[in-house]
């Protein structure tokens, strides 16, 4: 789509809305076009906040780029980090390299930019203690949310006709299952590897978002904020008792900081 076809349909619907999100798959492909539309949306006033909630490039922006995206209403954006360790990294071809991830993270914090790294655990190649040491390493990239997802396997991938011909890898449900990775009573995985169980990595799950403090991932939305508190409080006893008091004042301060933000 032309950027003055993006403009148009901002246009049409500005009076109605305050701020719109970019979904696309690689928005920064194209880093000159990204940069087009910041300047119209500066140049043509259109004043609404805007965020990319599907993840940009780390590797595919610049100083420039992200200056143009802050003055244009950017506020947020989400990263694509999967691992901190190298080998598990290298091995998912991402094409990127990790000091990539962690410049572009400088980058858009300098500007005053939010910055979501979404995390994958039970990657080929991963294992309970490899995948602690990333939260370990995530504390210190300076990220304002650190979230931790298992692995989907679809089929046809390579990621699936490499565990469905390794014999150290077990499949337990239908592939469709491990897509119930929210609340404390449906997550499912749909694998289990032979040095990375499927308690090990739910296990993983809690515990990576609990110390990243990433507690709206671990939560139903759908439930009233008392009712997900004491869920919360639960899952907190089983996984991290020892820092509950910590946990509860983390929480509480996130809530009341992302209503202002949002």
């Amino acid at each position: 789509r032309t950027v003055d076809n993006l403009l148009q349909e901002l246009k049409t619907v500005r009076s109605r809305i305050t701020e719109f999100q970019i979904v696309d798959d690689n928005f920064t492909l194209n880093i000159n076009r990204v940069k087009e539309f910041c300047r119209r949306l500066i140049a043509e006033k259109i004043n609404l906040r805007w965020s990319c909630p599907n993840g940009i490039r780390a590797d595919i922006i610049d100083e420039e780029l992200v200056t143009l995206m802050k003055k244009s209403g950017c506020y947020l954006v989400n990263l694509g980090i999967e691992s901190l360790d190298n080998k598990v990294f290298n091995r998912i071809k991402k094409g990127e390299k990790i000091e990539d991830i962690t410049r572009a993270i400088w980058m858009l914090k300098k500007e005053g930019i939010i910055v979501i790294g979404n995390f994958i655990i039970g990657l080929p190649g991963s294992t309970f203690k490899i995948d602690m040491d990333s939260v370990k390493k995530a504390k210190k990239l300076g990220l304002d949310v650190a979230l931790w997802y298992p692995l989907s396997v679809y089929p046809k991938t390579e990621v699936y006709k490499e565990y469905i011909q390794d014999k150290n890898i077990r499949f337990i449900t239908d592939w469709k299952e491990g897509f119930r990775y929210n609340f404390t009573n449906q997550l499912k995985l749909s694998f289990e590897k032979g040095d990375y169980t499927q308690e090990e990595m739910i296990k993983m799950f809690f515990i990576a978002n609990l110390k990243s403090k990433s507690y709206g991932i671990l939560l139903d939305p759908k439930k009233s904020l008392w009712r997900r508190g004491l869920d919360l409080v639960r899952i907190i006893l089983r996984y991290d008792p020892l820092l509950l008091p910590c946990h509860i004042w983390n929480a509480f301060n996130i809530l009341l900081r992302f209503r202002k933000v949002y």
